[in-house]
């Protein structure tokens, strides 16, 4: 009933599903998430910026073009700079990076994972529960349809308490 409403379901099948995603598929799931025009804007200004810089990562050589040393020689015409250059680029040790904020990321994301896993189910349950009520509340609105006075105030006792006290009070509005 709530789906009929215009809300969606916000629920993934499973990790590996949505990860075997293309990148393309993935942002047009997001996109069949949203409902408000204003969040569809912002994910596709995302979406070009997403591709924009993949592209020009993709663009760029995976390993760099090794230096021709004799030809630096020829060109510059000094072989003893252009020697003295490429005994320091051999020797050259890149540090090591020793950062941990990617495993701290890793931990961030599959604590946030959990969270939207639980707050899914939470929804899913608290959604159950009012579409009962929403049943519940057609219900009776049907009934009113059809239901006397007599019949209301013998089902409420104290609103026919209630109703009494104003008649007798001469409280009419």
């Amino acid at each position: 009933m709530l789906r009929a409403a215009g809300i969606r379901s916000f629920q993934i099948d499973s990790k590996d599903k949505f990860l075997s995603l293309t990148d393309a598929e993935k942002f047009t799931w997001l996109g069949d998430m949203m409902t408000d025009e204003s969040a569809k804007r912002e994910l596709a200004t995302l979406k070009k910026s997403y591709f924009d810089v993949k592209s020009a990562i993709d663009a760029m050589p995976k390993e760099p073009v090794p230096i021709d040393w004799a030809a630096l020689k020829k060109e510059f015409g000094n072989a003893e700079l252009v020697d003295g250059f490429e005994q320091a680029f051999s020797g050259l040790v890149y540090p090591k990076y020793a950062g941990t904020e990617i495993a701290e990321a890793e931990a961030k994301f599959a604590e946030l994972g959990a969270r939207a896993q639980a707050m899914a189910a939470e929804s899913e349950v608290r959604c159950k529960e009012i579409e009962v009520e929403l049943e519940k509340v057609a219900a009776q609105k049907a009934k009113l349809k059809t239901a006397e006075l007599d019949t209301i105030l013998a089902e409420d006792p104290t609103l026919r308490e209630e109703v009494d006290n104003e008649i007798k009070n001469d409280e009419w509005y």
